[in-house]
């Protein structure tokens, strides 16, 4: 006998074992898909499908050069899978539970999973959607999202760690522009820090120092800006770079000690950074200002890249 249409009485939710928490790459998912129905019910079957994509997203910055490129740049499909939960049959009513399981594994070869990201040009989610299939339409379960980490994401090599001496930065009259000059005469000034790594691991502190040496007009400010940079293209080409600022922390209040070593302690923001996601076609890396406000508003700048990368952790060690 054919299954009868969806009655108005029926839902469906997706119901994580793990509640609020960050799934691993590797991790095995339970839970259940919770189905409500206001009587005995016929169906065509129930499913579940899982979905993991790196893909541009819509944006009003950078004058649509982002969108002219989605026709152009294909999503990175990295996992995808379609469960079967329940075959064609009947729901008895009230509420059911039916059981789930899955793998977070990349089932498209030669392609890695990215962790959860949501930026200004691009996102990568990982989702999942439950489906009962009627005689003429379908029924959807609100769609779940999983928030998944990636431990060893751009992880570099033991050489690299190894060679990583850091970067050093200076500003001085003679190698910066000032920015909104106020006047005709150019601040003499010189400035120098360090960041103690360029390879930097998202959940570690980045560290360093920064010091006026010399500098003729007051200050009113340091400061320390996290640079997330969103690039995407099909070739170097026609690649398309915007940059947007995560934090601003204040590292020095007014008009600071001349050669005065000023430490720098910044921590990476949970929601708004990632490891960097580094592919064809889409990159998402990270840069630090270092800029120094100078009395009259005008400021001077330094651009210094890191890498960000999460580190090779177990999952278990990983969560508080």
């Amino acid at each position: 006998m054919a299954a009868a249409a969806a009655p108005p009485a029926f839902s469906l939710e997706i119901r994580f074992d793990k509640v609020g928490a960050v799934f691993f790459a590797g991790d095995t998912v339970t839970g259940v898909v919770a189905v409500a129905c206001a009587s005995s019910t016929s169906h065509n079957g129930v499913t579940m499908v899982i979905d993991g994509t790196l893909s541009l997203q819509h944006s009003a910055r950078a004058g649509g050069a982002f969108e002219a490129l989605a026709p152009l740049v294909n999503p990175v499909n990295m996992l995808s899978l379609s469960i079967v939960l329940v075959p064609k049959g009947t729901l008895p009513s009230g509420e059911t539970e039916i059981p789930f399981s899955f793998v977070i594994s990349p089932t498209t070869p030669g392609v890695a999973l990215y962790e959860t990201y949501l930026g200004v040009h691009m996102g990568c989610s990982y989702t999942a959607i439950a489906t009962a299939a009627f005689t003429f339409r379908s029924v959807n379960s609100p769609k779940a999202q999983l928030n998944v980490s990636c431990p060893g994401q751009s992880h570099p090599t033991p050489q690299q760690l190894a060679d990583d001496r850091g970067l050093d930065f200076s500003l001085s009259s003679n190698n910066v522009k000032v920015r909104r000059l106020q006047g005709t005469s150019v601040p003499k000034f010189d400035i120098v820090g360090r960041i103690d790594r360029y390879y930097n691991d998202i959940d570690t502190p980045m560290s360093g120092f920064i010091n006026v040496v010399a500098c003729d007009t007051p200050i009113s400010s340091l400061e320390i800006q996290l640079v997330r940079a969103e690039y995407a293209g099909t070739n170097d080409a026609n690649a398309v770079k915007d940059a947007t600022e995560v934090q601003n922390i204040q590292v020095g209040d007014g008009d600071v000690l001349r050669n005065f070593v000023i430490p720098l302690h910044m921590m990476f923001p949970h929601w708004f950074t990632c490891p960097a996601i580094l592919t064809p076609h889409l990159r998402v890396e990270f840069e630090v200002n270092m800029v120094v406000v100078l009395e009259g508003c005008n400021q001077v700048m330094t651009n210094i890249p890191l890498r960000l990368y999460r580190g090779h952790r177990s999952a278990a060690a990983a969560v508080p």
